[in-house]
């Protein structure tokens, strides 16, 4: 009987995404956010047409909608979210980026190419969403690109202090020994202008090994002397 009522819950849910009205559809989906991750799992490919919706607001809801999902559920649905990536709406690009940040690592390795594309992205808070997306991968496949990550760090000219947060929490997903390439560019950032980025520069540099920060000391000494 549950059940039942469920899948009713989940087909009202769907068929209120149609709306003309984006609160009726915005209603639908905090609707089907409500579900069990199985009774929403079937209607997965509608929620995730609502990621291109006029409505930012409705955008997010799919978007949440979509976390209650399982990683292997939405990785069927990856390659629609890839297209949407290269949207000519910043916005709906930037919450394709997020939604495809629940998906597997396996499936999302399978398309890292498109996201390392979008780092180059004009509009500096999709080009953060997909350092928070690249993020998700394995850190022995995100140490293989992590080259392109911390490029984003000394780029001030072009980034956002967001972007440079979001590329050191990235990097400091490494390995240590992946993370020691790229203390160079990890130090540079002790003389951020934003007190967040700095401090979590300082904080990434902590997960490398002893011997490895050892060798850093005199270096780190002038940094923070400055």
């Amino acid at each position: 009987m549950l059940s039942s009522l469920s899948k009713d819950a989940a087909q009202a849910g769907v068929a209120r995404l149609e709306h003309s009205y984006c609160q009726v559809r915005l209603a639908g989906l905090k609707a089907l956010r409500k579900l069990l991750p199985a009774t929403l799992a079937p209607h997965a490919h509608a929620i995730v047409a609502m990621l291109v919706d006029s409505d930012a607001g409705v955008r997010y809801a799919a978007l949440d909608a979509l976390e209650r999902l399982e990683a292997e559920t939405l990785a069927q649905h990856a390659g629609t979210m890839l297209a949407m990536i290269e949207h000519p709406d910043a916005e709906v690009r930037a919450v394709a980026l997020d939604a495809l940040a629940n998906v597997d690592p396996a499936t999302l390795a399978q398309h890292v190419d498109a996201l390392l594309a979008r780092l180059e992205d004009s509009v500096s808070y999709v080009r953060t969403a997909a350092v928070g997306t690249l993020g998700r991968l394995e850190p022995p496949t995100l140490a293989q690109h992590a080259h392109a990550v911390a490029a984003r760090l000394p780029r001030l000219e072009d980034s956002t202090w967001q972007e440079r947060k979001a590329a050191l929490e990235t990097l400091a997903k490494l390995e240590p020994a992946a993370l020691a390439q790229h203390t160079g560019a990890i130090i540079a950032r002790f003389e951020e202008q934003y007190t967040v980025v700095r401090d979590l520069a300082r904080q990434t540099l902590c997960k490398l090994e002893p011997a490895t920060f050892a060798q850093l000391a005199d270096e780190l000494v002038t940094r923070l002397s400055h």
